[in-house]
């Protein structure tokens, strides 16, 4: 294979860009509903859409941190040992719910980015409804959360603390659900 030929394979072989950098979008037909997006456009569009609930993921971590320092500072080491087995419980449920509420964002996004508006609100009043039982169902072992840490032979006064956390963490998580 002769040089001309080569460059002339890895030319078609690279994929054609636009004058702002973003690649084109050979297979997108005039009837096709595939917006044309810059890169740098598409990077500020994410920043926007980001900006609020990387913020809010930031408050978590910082009560916790607050509550340990205010805990930690407690005459009472049983303040801290029923805000930590409490706050285990609220953690691992919000887990599971966020993780149900960030899979649906998958098709809220290929949905959103098709340009069917309809379906994103279909897919967001689906995550909104299967979080809603999915709540329902884990907060039934919330609400006797006093009485599972009595079974698993927890201290009688930081099992009272722990269940109390929970009680009052338990709307809390309802809202983390539909995130």
């Amino acid at each position: 294979m002769s040089a001309r030929s080569r460059a002339n394979s890895m030319q078609a072989a690279s994929p054609p860009t636009k004058p702002d950098g973003g690649l084109k979008d050979e297979a997108a037909s005039p009837e096709s509903n595939l917006v044309d997006v810059s890169n740098k456009k598409a990077i500020i569009d994410i920043f926007k859409m980001s900006a609020f609930p990387s913020i809010g993921a930031l408050f978590n971590p910082a009560h916790a941190i607050m509550n340990t320092i205010t805990l930690g500072h407690s005459d009472s080491p049983n303040e801290l040992a029923g805000y930590g087995l409490g706050n285990m419980i609220i953690v691992m449920v919000m887990a599971i719910g966020g993780i149900t509420a960030q899979a649906s964002g998958t098709f809220i996004s290929q949905a959103y980015g098709s340009g069917d508006r309809r379906h994103c609100a279909i897919y967001c009043n689906r995550q909104i409804f299967i979080n809603s039982v999915l709540y329902c169902i884990m907060a039934i072992p919330l609400l006797f959360v006093r009485q599972i840490y009595d079974l698993m032979g927890q201290d009688p006064e930081v099992s009272d603390l722990a269940a109390k956390y929970v009680n009052i963490m338990s709307p809390v998580v309802l809202s983390f659900f539909m995130q």
